[in-house]
């Protein structure tokens, strides 16, 4: 045979295995790729794609997208990663023209088509088999798993890269140097772009007994050790522009106090429980998908042979014993604090998150890979076992594709379409007296069941009341959101009293609460509320009540405090010239761009307020010279104003971007020179 024929033979295979994958993908999920049905499910459409709609609307009109307006009185997009900015393909879709919903739809196929060829590839690289492989690729790509992650689109990428990590550990581990180090520090760099700490966290008991497992194998073991921690490294460089604001931002961010043990294991594991979800098909729209794991019946019996065979010699041994060991510890953690996982619970990363339901990943990572080379052990033995391989997958084809159209976290794609009566009511508000887009406060728990096929959009839209971060996709601005929030914000927010809506500069409460002090209004549907004396968004005040660090929210809830009269500042405040008599002041908005607004302000001098969230990263100038930022009532901003009229303007730079972009540069310039200065082992017998 000639070369070219021989080089043709395995590009026919993998572009066979590719039309496959995509013809099941396109089986299991077709009304979504041709738009009547979309991704849907409560963090989806409350928290997600309202973020995608934000982030996709500022850069359409050329904005940076750094700072978020529209929830929690403003909050950093590189913490609240819902829509990861800095993904190359998420970058992509933000910049096109699709609807916000439809970007996320495609950010989740194309993931969902990466996993299983990223399985497909692994498991071949393992075996050499085409039909094992293609187990491995169906099971985990359908598998309930990565399927239930689609109401998180970068938890299905999170799931989507784990086999290429994987395979590069093993090749590192073979001796592979230069495509270990490639596939292990691309993927885990692509892992923390895609900014879904919970997966990778839940992914690591499987990373780290695959690491473990290669350096084992290795036959230069101190060599290997060398070059997984080098990967890592590369990994976590090319990872810089979202990992380094996010860990600077951490210490801000309501997740820095830790999460209770209760929730922590708020959907952990349970004997009697939702334990059926992990092994059979019983999840889908009316559970909670936490548990989700299940991998078909025939991926499943597969991999209780690659269990029975993997005493033996059989391809792809040791990578089989090292899935087992991850996903039996991710299986044991999932029951949280019930189980060893209360070992680690504690440590400040972990009890940031919730994790345990989610180390299932490593647990179904273990069992669909496992099936493909519990299917390769078969094909080994015998023609018989090749021909119950082949028959596995004709099996598995049609259970995970059915399981897909049943369970999958979608809904009709109208229900993005619609206006809610809420937001259109709302939208007809006219700007503060500042100049302000007015916020609103909504403090609904109870939403309209949208997966529901018996819930229509427009019965639907006119009881939307706005939940979680939802008014971002029509443009309005909330003291409400869904996700981490500025710690001061949490805490604004957990008071729920008409002080706290008032520092805010509230103006509307959407809010099933009875008997609340403000104007009811009569129309149908949530009930909505009118706070009268409601500030403008930003005002200046005569002078400044200094208080320790830490006693700013509660001196300025205090029922004796006037926010129109003084602002509350923690620690010291900046000397400056004495306000003149009291007389009217004014304040009016000139410009306000993506994390930059400029005001001018005609006053006689004191403190100007600006009911924005405080953060770290905005800085102030007052007629071009730099002002000092007051942390002000306990979560907002102000600056020293002079008597007369000045100008004040506020830009926000992320801190930690530049120089993540700069640590991204270096790791792929070290990983170039890694990759060119060794030398790839050569290969052993097939």
């Amino acid at each position: 045979m000639s070369h070219d024929a021989r080089s043709r033979g395995p590009a026919l295979l993998h572009a066979t295995a590719f039309l496959l994958l995509s013809a099941v993908l396109a089986a299991a999920f077709w009304p979504i790729l041709v738009g009547s049905r979309s991704f849907l499910h409560w963090d989806l459409f409350y928290e997600h794609v309202p973020v995608w709609s934000s982030v996709q609307r500022l850069l359409h009109r050329g904005e940076a997208p750094f700072w978020i307006d529209g929830q929690f009185c403003g909050t950093p997009l590189l913490y609240t990663q819902e829509a990861p900015l800095l993904h190359p393909l998420a970058a992509v879709l933000l910049l096109s023209s699709l609807a916000p919903n439809r970007a996320a739809d495609v950010y989740t196929l194309v993931h969902f088509l990466l996993a299983g060829l990223f399985a497909y590839a692994l498991c071949w690289d393992l075996t050499r088999r085409r039909i094992p492989s293609l187990v491995a690729g169906v099971a985990w790509m359908l598998g309930a798993r990565t399927l239930q992650s689609a109401i998180w689109p970068n938890a299905v990428g999170a799931a989507a890269y784990l086999p290429l990590l994987v395979q590069g550990l093993l090749r590192i581990g073979r001796g592979e140097r230069r495509g270990g180090l490639v596939l292990a520090a691309v993927a885990g760099g692509l892992l923390g772009l895609n900014a879904r700490p919970h997966s990778v966290v839940g992914a690591l008991p499987l990373i780290v007994a695959t690491a473990a497992v290669a350096v084992w194998k290795a036959t230069r073991w101190t060599r290997a050790l060398f070059d997984v921690g080098l990967a890592a490294v590369l990994a976590l460089g090319l990872a810089s522009p979202s990992l380094l604001p996010t860990s600077i931002l951490h210490s801000e961010m309501d997740r820095a106090v830790g999460l209770s043990p209760a929730e922590r294991n708020v959907d952990a594991l349970r004997w009697g429980g939702d334990l059926d979800e992990v092994f059979l098909p019983s999840d889908g729209r009316n559970r909670f998908p936490e548990a989700a794991a299940y991998p078909g019946t025939a991926a499943g019996l597969l991999f209780l042979a690659g269990a029975v065979l993997a005493a033996r010699a059989a391809p792809g041994q040791a990578a089989f014993l090292a899935f087992a060991a991850g996903g039996v510890v991710g299986l044991a953690f999932a029951f949280g604090d019930a189980g060893p996982y209360r070992f680690f619970s504690w440590l400040p990363l972990l009890r940031d998150l919730h994790v345990s339901a989610r180390f299932l990943i490593s647990w179904a990572f273990a069992v669909a890979l496992g099936a493909g080379l519990g299917a390769a052990a078969l094909a080994a033995r015998s023609r018989t076992g090749e021909i119950l391989a082949l028959a596995a997958l004709v099996l598995l084809i049609p259970d995970l594709v059915v399981h897909a159209r049943r369970a999958s976290p979608a809904a009709s794609e109208a229900h993005y379409r619609v206006v809610p009566r809420v937001a259109a009511r709302l939208a007809s508000r006219p700007p503060d007296a500042s100049g302000f887009p007015p916020r609103f406060w909504t403090t609904y728990v109870g939403l309209p069941d949208r997966l529901d096929p018996r819930v229509s959009p427009a019965w639907a839209a006119s009881e939307e009341p706005l939940a979680g971060a939802l008014g971002m996709r029509f443009a309005l601005e909330g003291l409400e959101g869904r996700g981490p929030s500025l710690l001061r914000i949490r805490q604004l927010l957990d008071a729920r009293n008409p002080a706290a809506a008032r520092l805010a500069s509230v103006d509307t409460i959407v809010s099933e609460l009875p008997n609340l002090p403000f104007t009811k209004s009569a129309v149908p549907g949530p009930p909505i509320w009118s706070v009268a004396d409601a500030p403008p968004r930003a005002w200046v005040v005569p002078r400044a009540l200094p208080v320790p660090a830490g006693a700013g929210l509660a001196a300025a809830l205090s029922p004796r405090f006037d926010p129109r009269a003084a602002v509350v500042v923690e620690g010291p405040v900046p000397s400056g010239p004495e306000p003149a008599p009291a007389g009217s002041s004014s304040v009016r908005l000139l410009e306000r761009r993506g994390g930059r607004l400029t005001l001018d302000v005609d006053s006689p001098g004191g403190f100007l307020v600006l009911a924005d969230a405080y953060e770290k990263g905005w800085s102030a100038r007052v007629n071009a010279e730099s002002a000092q930022i007051l942390l002000a009532n306990g979560a907002f901003r102000a600056v020293r104003v002079p008597p007369g009229r000045c100008r004040v303007s506020f830009t926000y730079t992320p801190r930690g971007l530049l120089e993540g972009l700069g640590l991204f540069a270096a790791s792929a310039l070290g990983l170039v020179l890694a990759i060119g200065g060794g030398r790839a082992a050569a290969p052993g017998p097939r």
